[in-house]
């Protein structure tokens, strides 16, 4: 536009072309500026909003709160030696964002990852598979990484409501990122989401520990629209809880045939295998002495990097 108001300017052979040449240069300019002015405002209020960054879109049948990591067996089962002093104290940085107690993140991610902050990846799928959009190239398939091995998609989706100044990066369905922070933000906050639907459920139900951890680690390993499925049938207690998991299997096809693998897997006997993967964390929380999972005091903003904006790992580690 300058060019084009600097070539009537120089060339106008009447007044008129010679005017109308100055607006655009001065038009072209004026708008320069508001553009320079609005990426200022930006940059000052929110850094993360002028840049550019790859966005996950899932299909529409791909919905996270279904996931299944349709992997047979978790990458952790128990925590890897001289492991626990680092992995605890992040735990217990994000866990006193919210109200309940920091060895829930514990039991979780010690089933999950065996607590090394960089566990090998899961693939939802045959092995040897790459990561991908499955329902797309069906030689690609989510891969789950990190402390709670979540897929890209989830991992944003539950790192949403964290600070910018904490530079949480879930990577791509290509390539997730299994930064221990990033995934221990994810796992807390999915955690309590799900600890609060819960109560809203069945909170005049007397839930024991047990009764909520089964309903709760389903929605992390089997997903939250298991949990979700559950709670509308009000099966807060554990004994009313399988039935529940065996109906949604068998009423979503899709889900079904994701356990199936292809009839590889009886889909019914695999989602309960995988539904018992709670005890694992009912007795890890057991050990730890946890009798409660809402102790006074849970709750500490001093420490919540979702409040001091800071990061609780500040430090990569190699593999370990």
């Amino acid at each position: 536009v300058v060019m084009y108001g600097g070539f009537l300017y120089m060339v106008g052979s009447a007044v008129s072309d010679v005017k109308r040449g100055k607006k655009y240069i001065f038009d072209a300019i004026l708008g320069l500026v508001i553009i320079l002015s609005a990426y200022l405002i930006l940059q000052t209020v929110n850094p993360r909003l002028t840049e550019l960054r790859g966005v996950i879109i899932p299909e529409a049948a791909d919905d996270f709160d279904d996931y299944d990591k349709t992997t047979e067996e978790q990458p952790g089962g128990g925590p890897a030696p001289g492991a626990t002093t680092e992995v605890d104290k992040l735990l217990q940085a994000y866990a006193s964002c919210y109200n309940y107690d920091w060895r829930l993140l514990k039991a979780v991610s010690s089933i999950e990852s065996g607590l090394r902050l960089h566990p090998p990846f899961t693939c939802g799928g045959p092995k040897p598979c790459q990561c991908g959009i499955h329902k797309k190239d069906k030689s690609k398939f989510n891969c789950y990484v990190g402390l709670f091995q979540f897929e890209a998609g989830g991992c944003q989706e539950n790192t949403k409501s964290y600070p910018n100044s904490l530079n949480l990066n879930c990577g791509t369905v290509e390539q997730p990122n299994d930064d221990p922070e990033t995934s221990t933000a994810a796992g807390s906050f999915r955690i309590n989401k799900s600890l609060l639907q819960i109560q809203q459920a069945c909170g005049s139900q007397n839930l024991t520990v047990e009764d909520t951890v089964f309903l709760l680690y389903a929605g992390h390993n089997l997903g939250p629209g298991v949990m979700r499925f559950m709670l509308s049938a009000k099966a807060c207690k554990k004994d009313q809880q399988l039935e529940q998991v065996k109906k949604y299997v068998d009423t979503h096809a899709d889900y079904k045939a994701t356990l199936a693998e292809g009839g590889k897997y009886d889909p019914i006997a695999r989602a309960e295998r995988k539904w018992n993967y709670s005890q694992k964390a009912v007795d890890l929380l057991a050990g730890y002495g946890v009798t409660s999972l809402y102790p006074a005091g849970a709750k500490n903003d001093q420490t919540c990097p979702k409040v001091t904006g800071e990061r609780a790992f500040k430090e990569l580690k190699p593999n370990s």
